[in-house]
């Protein structure tokens, strides 16, 4: 009985374990599963068939110093729907007395084929993932090179939240919130981004920070606190936007300040000095006295028309230009020299 115990015991241990709980990982997010042994290659199956989309099998670890992990990247990940998977790395044995170590691995994927040096070859055309995994672990506990161990991830819809938005101390404002994106993803905060016409008052507008997540945590968390310029900012709801690995959120806020019913010199210079092409509104009401202009020569009452002794029209009123006829002034002088002769006459 013991010697059962102890041989499944090496069974177990010579087929790795599962993780105690599952990797979150954020569609369209890259990723590093960290594994325990080098040289080896990544295996995605789905938990569930129908959540299959992309065979992601004999992915190569990657390695940074001592380091090694499992990666997917963001258009790998994208691609992979929401659900449980099981990632199983399969890894080589080290060869006796290499120096550097040397690595050989035996079991590959080819041609919709698992492939062994010195073995069969399975093909697994048609095959689902459960079958081709099952038949995977088969192939490695009969191989003398490669061993395997399993961990459990969860891809999961992107989230990015904003949870508090509330004013700090001074000119401050606090803004935190939540996301599923890896561990030191940066993130931007914009205040007005459509306002701003001019890149070097955009930046007094603009914030960064980063997504704190631990490695088996399910989410992260953000914070920071936003100087904001409050006293040259306009008055009313102002919008920001948060960015974060493609996604993007928004909130908005509100500043509050009294206005006087006359513009004053502090209120013009945050009108033209607020960094804003929105502008603050001030209404004033200024009474206009109307002016009537009048044209007297034609309200006027209309004058007779005046006639000479001729009974010809004289010209009223007199224009600068117009020339009087000679015979004009001779009939006049005819017509006094008569009533002058007229009245000798009489008298006699």
């Amino acid at each position: 009985m013991r010697n059962i115990l102890v041989a499944i015991a090496g069974f177990l241990l010579f087929m790795g374990f599962a993780s105690a709980s599952p990797i979150y990982i954020a569609q369209g997010d890259q990723a590093y599963i960290s594994v325990n042994h080098p040289s080896g290659t990544c295996w995605y199956f789905p938990d569930s068939e129908r959540i299959e989309q992309t065979k992601l099998y004999d992915l190569p670890a990657v390695h940074s110093g001592e380091n090694w992990s499992c990666e997917l990247t963001r258009t790998q990940s994208g691609n992979m729907r929401e659900g449980d998977y099981t990632l199983v790395y399969t890894y080589p044995s080290a060869l006796m007395g290499a120096m550097p170590p040397r690595y050989l691995k035996d079991i590959t994927w080819q041609n919709n084929s698992l492939v062994q040096v010195y073995g069969r070859t399975k093909d697994e055309t048609g095959m689902q993932a459960a079958r081709v995994m099952q038949d995977l672990k088969q192939m490695t506990n009969s191989s003398i090179l490669d061993n395997l161990e399993e961990y459990q991830i969860s891809i999961q819809a992107p989230v990015l939240t904003i949870l508090k938005n509330d004013p700090g101390i001074n000119e401050e404002r606090i803004v935190s919130g939540e996301s599923n994106m890896q561990d030191g993803t940066p993130i931007t905060i914009v205040v007005d981004e459509m306002d701003h016409t001019k890149k070097e008052l955009l930046q007094s507008f603009t914030f960064h920070t980063a997504v704190s997540r631990p490695y088996m945590a399910e989410l992260g968390t953000w914070k920071t606190n936003m100087s904001l310029p409050i006293q040259d900012m306009a008055p009313g709801w102002h919008q920001m936007v948060v960015y974060c690995g493609g996604l993007q959120t928004s909130a908005r806020f509100p500043i509050y300040q009294g206005w006087e019913a006359i513009p004053t010199p502090v209120q013009y210079i945050n009108y033209f000095g607020n960094g804003s092409i929105k502008p603050v509104i001030i209404i004033q009401t200024v009474i206009q006295r109307e002016t009537v202009y009048q044209d007297r020569w034609h309200t006027a009452t209309p004058t007779p028309a005046i006639t000479d002794v001729l009974g010809e029209k004289i010209p009223y009123p007199y224009k600068t230009g117009d020339v009087i006829p000679p015979w004009v002034g001779v009939a006049g002088l005819v017509v006094i020299g008569g009533i002058v002769l007229w009245r000798d006459y009489k008298w006699k």
